[in-house]
């Protein structure tokens, strides 16, 4: 059927959320360090976790699998779950 998704299509498709949401997040992270701001640390390492979980799911590792998990509940449970570049006064 036209709706029957493929197991490594699935992967693909996590892969490619985690890759979205590095981007919303890392994009303003890198405007503002561009403009002079320092960034939070947390949230430097929250971008390169996600990309790291990415990268681990297309390859077939199992760690992508934890570092996604534990990298999307800390993302929704963490400060910067709405973060925009002018919404923490320290940025």
């Amino acid at each position: 059927m036209a709706y029957d998704i493929d197991p490594d299509q699935s992967v693909s498709i996590v892969a490619i959320f985690l890759f979205i949401d590095a981007a919303f997040l890392g994009f303003p992270l890198l405007a503002n360090m561009i403009n002079g701001g320092a960034p939070p640390i947390e949230l430097v390492l929250l971008v390169a976790g996600l990309i790291a979980a990415g990268v681990g799911l297309l390859q077939g590792r199992q760690w992508g699998w934890y570092l996604g998990s534990s990298w999307s509940a800390s993302r929704s449970c963490s400060p910067w779950s709405a973060w925009s570049p002018g919404a923490c006064s320290g940025c």
